[in-house]
């Protein structure tokens, strides 16, 4: 549910150059850690590795997600206390 998300929020920065291969098999990981994210201001923030899914130009992309009702559904109860939401 979170990485399509990602992927399209990527997707729509089209200066990115994004490698949709990749980006397509970063979707598909089957046991993804979410090494690459962080929460800031209400939004979830995955951040790539320099060549990881653009060229190096891009630097390291990033994608926000805001953190909706859809999102705390997957957040357990201590967390979503943590993060304010209940």
């Amino acid at each position: 549910m979170i990485r399509p998300k990602v992927q399209e929020a990527l997707l729509e920065q089209t200066d990115l150059g994004i490698f949709e291969e990749e980006l397509e098999e970063w979707v598909n990981k089957p046991k993804y850690m979410f090494e690459n994210m962080y929460i800031n201001d209400g939004k979830l923030i995955f951040r790539f590795d320099k060549y990881e899914i653009t060229p190096g130009a891009a630097g390291m992309p990033e994608a926000e997600i805001p953190i909706d009702n859809e999102i705390q559904t997957l957040l357990k109860k201590n967390w979503s206390q943590r993060l304010g939401f209940n």
